[in-house]
Protein backbone atom coordinates (compact mmCIF):
# COMPACT_ATOMS: atom_id res chain seq x y z
CA UNK A 1 0.00 0.00 0.00
CA UNK A 2 2.97 2.29 0.58
CA UNK A 3 3.73 2.36 -3.15
CA UNK A 4 0.25 3.84 -3.75
CA UNK A 5 0.24 6.40 -0.94
CA UNK A 6 3.44 8.31 -1.79
CA UNK A 7 2.51 8.95 -5.47
CA UNK A 8 -0.90 10.23 -4.35
CA UNK A 9 0.71 12.85 -2.15
CA UNK A 10 3.18 13.84 -4.87
CA UNK A 11 0.30 14.28 -7.32
CA UNK A 12 -1.54 16.45 -4.84
CA UNK A 13 1.55 18.59 -4.39
CA UNK A 14 1.90 19.17 -8.14
CA UNK A 15 -1.75 19.93 -8.83
CA UNK A 16 -2.07 22.25 -5.83
CA UNK A 17 1.12 24.21 -6.43
CA UNK A 18 -0.87 27.21 -7.66
CA UNK A 19 -3.00 27.24 -4.53
CA UNK A 20 -2.21 27.91 -0.88
CA UNK A 21 -0.60 24.55 -0.27
CA UNK A 22 1.55 23.17 2.56
CA UNK A 23 3.31 19.84 2.78
CA UNK A 24 5.21 18.17 5.61
CA UNK A 25 5.31 15.38 8.16
CA UNK A 26 3.15 14.34 11.09
CA UNK A 27 4.39 12.19 13.95
CA UNK A 28 2.92 11.14 17.25
CA UNK A 29 2.10 8.39 19.70
CA UNK A 30 -1.12 6.39 20.22
CA UNK A 31 -2.65 6.83 23.66
CA UNK A 32 -5.23 4.05 23.49
CA UNK A 33 -4.79 0.37 22.70
CA UNK A 34 -5.03 -0.78 19.10
CA UNK A 35 -6.97 -3.85 20.28
CA UNK A 36 -9.22 -2.67 23.12
CA UNK A 37 -11.09 -5.96 23.43
CA UNK A 38 -7.95 -8.04 23.81
CA UNK A 39 -5.71 -6.41 26.40
CA UNK A 40 -7.93 -7.45 29.32
CA UNK A 41 -7.52 -11.16 28.57
CA UNK A 42 -5.37 -13.15 31.06
CA UNK A 43 -1.77 -13.83 30.09
CA UNK A 44 -1.94 -11.37 27.20
CA UNK A 45 0.14 -8.43 26.06
CA UNK A 46 -0.65 -5.63 23.62
CA UNK A 47 2.07 -3.44 22.18
CA UNK A 48 0.20 -0.50 20.63
CA UNK A 49 3.32 0.72 18.87
CA UNK A 50 5.40 3.58 20.20
CA UNK A 51 4.75 5.97 17.32
CA UNK A 52 2.84 6.82 14.18
CA UNK A 53 4.37 8.87 11.36
CA UNK A 54 3.79 9.87 7.75
CA UNK A 55 3.36 12.68 5.22
CA UNK A 56 0.69 15.35 5.51
CA UNK A 57 -0.68 17.78 2.93
CA UNK A 58 -3.02 20.73 3.30
CA UNK A 59 -4.80 23.01 0.82
CA UNK A 60 -6.33 26.30 1.96
CA UNK A 61 -9.88 26.58 0.62
CA UNK A 62 -11.06 30.02 1.72
CA UNK A 63 -10.78 32.15 4.84
CA UNK A 64 -9.71 30.04 7.79
CA UNK A 65 -10.97 26.79 6.24
CA UNK A 66 -8.65 24.22 4.67
CA UNK A 67 -8.57 20.57 3.60
CA UNK A 68 -6.00 18.16 5.07
CA UNK A 69 -4.96 14.66 4.10
CA UNK A 70 -2.49 12.44 5.98
CA UNK A 71 -0.94 9.01 5.46
CA UNK A 72 0.14 7.72 8.86
CA UNK A 73 1.88 4.40 9.44
CA UNK A 74 1.88 2.47 12.70
CA UNK A 75 2.69 -1.05 13.81
CA UNK A 76 1.41 -3.04 16.78
CA UNK A 77 1.59 -6.53 18.23
CA UNK A 78 -0.74 -8.71 20.29
CA UNK A 79 0.36 -11.84 22.16
CA UNK A 80 -1.65 -14.27 24.26
CA UNK A 81 -0.69 -17.50 25.99
CA UNK A 82 -2.58 -19.90 28.23
CA UNK A 83 -2.26 -23.29 29.87
CA UNK A 84 -4.98 -25.73 30.80
CA UNK A 85 -5.55 -29.38 31.65
CA UNK A 86 -7.37 -31.67 29.25
CA UNK A 87 -9.09 -34.91 30.23
CA UNK A 88 -9.18 -37.47 27.41
CA UNK A 89 -12.53 -38.91 26.48
CA UNK A 90 -13.33 -41.94 28.57
CA UNK A 91 -10.72 -41.22 31.26
CA UNK A 92 -13.28 -40.09 33.84
CA UNK A 93 -13.35 -36.84 35.75
CA UNK A 94 -11.86 -38.41 38.91
CA UNK A 95 -8.86 -40.01 37.20
CA UNK A 96 -6.17 -37.42 37.99
CA UNK A 97 -3.42 -39.50 36.38
CA UNK A 98 -5.15 -39.12 33.00
CA UNK A 99 -5.07 -35.29 33.01
CA UNK A 100 -2.90 -33.93 30.17
CA UNK A 101 -1.41 -30.39 30.49
CA UNK A 102 -1.78 -28.25 27.36
CA UNK A 103 -0.10 -24.96 26.45
CA UNK A 104 -1.30 -22.65 23.64
CA UNK A 105 0.03 -19.35 22.30
CA UNK A 106 -1.12 -16.79 19.77
CA UNK A 107 0.56 -13.74 18.23
CA UNK A 108 -0.51 -11.02 15.79
CA UNK A 109 1.96 -8.63 14.14
CA UNK A 110 0.09 -5.82 12.40
CA UNK A 111 1.03 -2.94 10.11
CA UNK A 112 -1.56 -0.21 9.61
CA UNK A 113 -1.87 2.75 7.25
CA UNK A 114 -4.31 5.42 8.43
CA UNK A 115 -5.60 7.88 5.80
CA UNK A 116 -7.62 10.69 7.44
CA UNK A 117 -9.31 13.24 5.15
CA UNK A 118 -10.26 16.30 7.21
CA UNK A 119 -11.67 19.79 7.02
CA UNK A 120 -9.65 22.09 9.28
CA UNK A 121 -10.83 25.42 10.66
CA UNK A 122 -8.49 27.89 12.32
CA UNK A 123 -10.35 29.92 14.91
CA UNK A 124 -8.47 33.20 14.42
CA UNK A 125 -5.28 34.71 13.03
CA UNK A 126 -2.24 35.55 15.13
CA UNK A 127 0.99 33.99 16.38
CA UNK A 128 -0.98 31.22 18.11
CA UNK A 129 -3.81 29.77 16.04
CA UNK A 130 -6.08 27.19 17.71
CA UNK A 131 -7.87 24.91 15.28
CA UNK A 132 -10.39 22.12 15.06
CA UNK A 133 -10.65 19.47 12.35
CA UNK A 134 -13.16 16.77 11.47
CA UNK A 135 -13.74 14.28 8.70
CA UNK A 136 -13.40 10.61 7.85
CA UNK A 137 -10.53 8.15 8.14
CA UNK A 138 -9.76 5.10 6.03
CA UNK A 139 -7.31 2.48 7.26
CA UNK A 140 -5.70 -0.67 5.90
CA UNK A 141 -4.37 -3.29 8.34
CA UNK A 142 -2.05 -6.08 7.21
CA UNK A 143 -1.50 -8.77 9.87
CA UNK A 144 0.63 -11.89 10.25
CA UNK A 145 -0.73 -14.46 12.73
CA UNK A 146 1.13 -17.36 14.37
CA UNK A 147 -0.28 -19.84 16.85
CA UNK A 148 0.63 -23.16 18.44
CA UNK A 149 -0.86 -25.77 20.79
CA UNK A 150 1.52 -28.16 22.55
CA UNK A 151 1.13 -31.11 24.91
CA UNK A 152 3.34 -30.73 28.02
CA UNK A 153 2.79 -34.20 29.38
CA UNK A 154 4.89 -37.29 28.86
CA UNK A 155 5.10 -38.77 25.38
CA UNK A 156 2.97 -41.74 26.44
CA UNK A 157 0.30 -39.50 28.02
CA UNK A 158 0.15 -37.20 24.99
CA UNK A 159 -0.02 -40.05 22.48
CA UNK A 160 -2.64 -41.93 24.50
CA UNK A 161 -4.80 -38.91 25.23
CA UNK A 162 -6.73 -39.01 21.99
CA UNK A 163 -6.09 -35.25 21.60
CA UNK A 164 -3.11 -35.44 19.28
CA UNK A 165 -5.16 -34.13 16.34
CA UNK A 166 -5.33 -30.77 18.11
CA UNK A 167 -1.58 -30.45 18.78
CA UNK A 168 0.56 -28.51 16.30
CA UNK A 169 3.96 -26.90 16.87
CA UNK A 170 3.25 -23.82 14.76
CA UNK A 171 0.73 -22.46 12.27
CA UNK A 172 0.71 -19.14 10.47
CA UNK A 173 -1.53 -17.16 8.16
CA UNK A 174 -1.94 -13.63 6.81
CA UNK A 175 -4.92 -11.29 6.59
CA UNK A 176 -5.74 -7.80 5.32
CA UNK A 177 -8.60 -5.71 6.67
CA UNK A 178 -9.95 -2.33 5.60
CA UNK A 179 -11.28 -0.09 8.38
CA UNK A 180 -13.03 3.27 8.39
CA UNK A 181 -14.77 5.73 10.67
CA UNK A 182 -15.14 9.37 11.70
CA UNK A 183 -12.20 11.42 12.97
CA UNK A 184 -11.89 14.76 14.76
CA UNK A 185 -9.16 16.72 16.47
CA UNK A 186 -8.20 19.89 18.27
CA UNK A 187 -4.82 21.60 18.27
CA UNK A 188 -2.73 24.76 18.26
CA UNK A 189 -0.60 26.05 15.38
CA UNK A 190 2.37 28.40 15.63
CA UNK A 191 5.32 29.37 13.43
CA UNK A 192 9.05 28.97 13.98
CA UNK A 193 10.67 30.80 11.09
CA UNK A 194 9.17 29.27 7.93
CA UNK A 195 8.20 26.12 9.77
CA UNK A 196 4.64 25.65 11.01
CA UNK A 197 4.31 23.44 14.09
CA UNK A 198 0.88 22.13 15.07
CA UNK A 199 0.52 19.83 18.12
CA UNK A 200 -2.85 18.08 18.12
CA UNK A 201 -4.99 15.54 19.94
CA UNK A 202 -6.99 13.45 17.48
CA UNK A 203 -9.88 11.05 18.07
CA UNK A 204 -11.02 8.35 15.64
CA UNK A 205 -13.74 5.73 15.80
CA UNK A 206 -12.75 2.85 13.52
CA UNK A 207 -14.64 -0.37 12.88
CA UNK A 208 -13.44 -4.00 12.55
CA UNK A 209 -13.09 -4.12 15.52
CA UNK A 210 -14.94 -1.09 16.83
CA UNK A 211 -12.36 1.00 18.63
CA UNK A 212 -12.10 4.47 20.13
CA UNK A 213 -8.59 5.65 19.34
CA UNK A 214 -6.82 8.74 20.68
CA UNK A 215 -3.48 9.90 19.27
CA UNK A 216 -1.25 12.77 20.38
CA UNK A 217 0.71 14.10 17.40
CA UNK A 218 2.45 17.12 15.94
CA UNK A 219 2.56 18.37 12.36
CA UNK A 220 5.63 20.03 10.83
CA UNK A 221 4.80 21.78 7.55
CA UNK A 222 6.21 24.45 5.21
Amino acid sequence: MRTRIIPIFLAVALTASAQRFTFGVKAGAPVTSALPNEDSAPYSMVDTGRWTVGPTAEVRLFGNLSFEGDALFRGYRYEQSSGFNAIPSGAGLTNINSVVPIFSSFRQDAKEWDIPLLLKYRLHAGPLRPFVDAGFEFAHVSSDFTSSTTCLGTADACNASGLTAFFYPSASYHSSVNRRGPAAGVGLEFKYGRLRIAPEVRYTRLDRPNANEVTVMAGFTF
